[in-house]
């Protein structure tokens, strides 16, 4: 895949964000931290931040990958 292609596939944040949750939590969000499925969204309007309830930790889709420290 070339950049002109990435830009395609993914043209904006969102779309990319969607891509890595369907790839990293296919069946369903769990914590990087602890393991642990109970959490939920800290913000309902971008999902891109949840609260593990078991931890206390929160964490996005990008937590312990080669994004992690990015603006994706």
């Amino acid at each position: 895949m070339n950049i002109i292609q990435v830009f395609e596939q993914f043209p904006t944040q969102e779309s990319c964000i969607n891509y890595l949750e369907s790839v990293r939590w296919a069946n369903g969000v769990t914590c990087p931290y602890c393991g642990s499925s109970n959490n939920y969204n800290l913000n309902s309007e971008s999902r891109t931040r949840h609260h593990c309830n078991a931890c206390q930790k929160s964490f996005s889709v990008t937590v312990g990958t080669i994004f992690h420290d990015t603006k994706l």
